[in-house]
């Protein structure tokens, strides 16, 4: 099968990277921004005919400008979306605009135009085929299932450690403290999410897009061992479990969940703990942002957040605010802002910018 990988420098796409190969696909072409240590490695290794490099052009290969290029001279099977943030989400619309299936691990994408590229894949009769845990287990979970027999999808968050901590020990918090998640290998942005339930609310705004069931329940399973559930009308509950390791999503994603191919170590349930724990949502509030964006498509609530988050995320990063403050900002802007509906698809980067225009206005002062 040929594949296209964008973002294939990053952590997803590194992994993808790794997949691929084990899995003897053909790598056609990928992108990247600016590690070229890294895009050499994979020139080495599987010497695809197209890539592209966003950040400097003397780094393609057998292309000249853009993604619809290398989409149009690499004519790839399936698409891996690896980008991290909002430039993945012109990515996915290209993407699914070219009818190619998408293989979606760009949370922007979903959480800011899910509704748009839904519309999108339905006309281009495509497929979305999530790359996360939780995502890729419900999609393993419902794949043979009727939607009328679903009554509520679970997805689990680990609380990286800091669940129902004391708000003293939470407010002591540095930007390094949260680097190292204990269940997983991640960037620093979704370490922080991770930390913040924030994570958590794009995954459940993700989930309705995928799935299209409204009833989602996020609870606490700090092994993160259960990674979904799927709660059927007569109550019973089917659970999904495996290693953490994202490669397993990935295999599960290009192999469309119907190859039981082994690339992850297999799973040692006598060395795991599991109990589930309900999250208080006044304890909790920023889980109440996810469904005001569910109630809401076709909004800009998606593209607030993300905004924001991203926003005092850096401030945290630089000292600015403490661990606290960051739920609480995010609040306060996404409750009083004034939302709008998305009109167009293509649109969007001009309100994102809009809004970060906003938010870099009120809380300037903090950045001082």
């Amino acid at each position: 099968m040929k594949i296209l990988v964008l973002g294939a420098t990053g952590s997803i796409g590194k992994q993808a990277i790794d997949v691929i190969c084990q899995l003897k696909y053909q790598l056609v072409g990928f992108s990247y921004y600016q590690n070229h240590n890294e895009a050499n490695n994979i020139l080495k290794q599987l010497n695809p005919n197209y890539v592209l490099c966003h950040s400097d052009p003397k780094y393609n290969k057998n292309v000249k400008s853009d993604l619809i290029e290398l989409i149009d001279k690499s004519k790839p099977k399936v698409i891996i979306n690896a980008i991290n943030g909002y430039h993945g989400i012109e990515a996915s619309l290209i993407a699914l605009s070219k009818k190619k299936d998408l293989l979606l691990a760009n949370k922007e994408s979903l959480v800011i135009a899910g509704s748009q590229l839904e519309a999108i894949r339905k006309d281009t009769k495509t497929t979305i085929y999530p790359i996360d845990s939780e995502h890729s287990a419900l999609y393993d979970l419902l794949k043979d299932k009727k939607k009328n027999q679903i009554k509520q999808l679970m997805i689990t968050a680990s609380g990286a450690g800091y669940f129902n901590k004391d708000i003293s020990e939470l407010r002591k918090l540095t930007y390094n403290d949260l680097l190292n998640h204990p269940n997983w290998k991640m960037g620093a942005e979704i370490s922080i999410n991770s930390a913040t339930f924030v994570n958590k609310v794009y995954e459940i705004v993700e989930a309705y897009h995928l799935f299209k069931i409204k009833d989602i329940i996020p609870v606490v399973e700090r092994s993160s061992t259960i990674h979904a559930g799927v709660i059927y009308q007569d109550n019973s509950i089917h659970f999904h479990a495996t290693t953490n390791d994202m490669r397993w999503a990935i295999q599960s994603a290009l192999t469309k969940f119907d190859n039981r191919t082994n690339v992850v170590q297999s799973l040692d349930l006598y060395q795991k703990t599991i109990q589930f724990e309900k999250i208080d949502f006044e304890q909790y509030p920023i889980f109440k942002i996810a469904y005001d964006i569910l109630k809401n498509p076709y909004t800009t609530r998606g593209a607030v957040l993300t905004c924001i988050n991203e926003h005092v995320v850096k401030l945290f990063q630089k000292q600015k605010i403490n661990f606290l403050q960051i739920t609480e900002l995010i609040s306060n802007f996404y409750w009083n802002y004034q939302h709008k509906k998305i009109d167009n698809i293509w649109q969007i980067n001009d309100l994102i910018f809009k809004i970060k225009a906003a938010i870099s206005s009120k809380y300037a002062y903090l950045d001082k």
